[in-house]
């Protein structure tokens, strides 16, 4: 009955070690998708924080292309509405001109008189040819004298033009910044996109790393419920082999103490027989008495 019991603890010891083994390997393996599970986590942050930088520069650079744009709209109005009223004014021009029948502009005439002057001042020239050109230079004051009403008129459009020019030139230093920011949003939101896919690959990697760790965890549960169940066995089959020898080593007990006592009464026999006593009997009888 022990040599069985014995055998049956062996077996459920060498089951219990390759349990053990088995729990081993398997916690290796799901610590290794622990690991990456870990990795992909980390990596998921960083995809999340990168897509929140993205998120926001280009959002901040959308508004202020928006921003650029009305600006700019409001100069493009600005110079539609100069642009209208310069054409009003050379129409006011040239009713003016139609007017007071004049052809040259004050402009014009004011450089031809002051051409005519340095002539004669620079030049040697004849008497005859000084006073026609005195004569010409009278006409064309007279001339100066009716296009200046002219000149208000000229000067307005010349100022005005000079406004459209500065004002075209503020519209496309808008406009180009228009373009450098719309072309730094867009590379953000094509970034976005990028690292939205990224993320969508990562996604599935997690799961597929968590599955992996829910897999060997549930073979774990198993190995660990079969292990325990060997051991509550370990524990009942030892209990049952000390419980067995210690009845054995009781019955042992017992049957010497029986033994002992039928030599203890061939002794006792042999005494009243007044029979030679052995060694061994001596000892038994000494035994008896003590």
């Amino acid at each position: 009955m022990v040599k069985d019991v014995s055998k049956q603890i062996e077996k459920v010891k060498a089951e219990i070690n390759d349990l053990r083994k088995q729990l081993n390997s398997i916690n290796e393996e799901k610590r290794k998708w622990s690991d990456q599970s870990k990795g992909v986590y980390e990596s998921i942050s960083g995809l999340f924080q990168s897509i929140r930088d993205h998120k926001a520069k280009r959002n901040s650079l959308t508004k202020a292309v928006k921003q650029l744009k009305l600006e700019r709209d409001k100069l493009n109005k600005r110079i539609s509405d100069s642009i209208a009223n310069v054409k009003l004014l050379r129409e006011e021009r040239n009713k003016l001109q139609t007017q007071y029948h004049i052809k040259d502009d004050p402009y014009s005439l004011k450089k031809e008189i002051r051409g005519i002057e340095m002539k004669i001042e620079t030049e040697a020239v004849s008497f005859d040819k000084e006073k026609k050109l005195m004569k010409l230079i009278n006409q064309k004051k007279k001339q100066l004298a009716d296009a200046n009403v002219l000149m208000d008129v000229s000067k307005k459009i010349s100022n005005a033009s000079k406004d459209i020019d500065k004002l075209k030139k503020e519209a496309k230093l808008k406009h180009d910044e228009i373009q450098v920011k719309a072309n730094e949003s867009q590379k953000h939101h094509e970034a976005l996109l990028e690292v939205g896919k990224q993320l969508d690959e990562m996604k599935d990697d997690k799961q597929n790393s968590y599955g992996k760790i829910l897999e060997f965890q549930k073979k774990l549960d198993e190995i660990q419920s079969k292990l325990e169940e060997r051991l509550l066995e370990l524990k009942r089959f030892s209990t049952e082999l000390r419980h067995n020898k210690l009845e054995k080593a009781a019955k042992r007990k017992e049957e010497i103490q029986r033994i002992l006592k039928e030599k203890e009464l061939d002794v006792e026999e042999k005494i009243k027989q007044k029979k030679k006593l052995t060694t061994k009997d001596l000892l038994i009888f000494q035994r008896e008495k003590s």
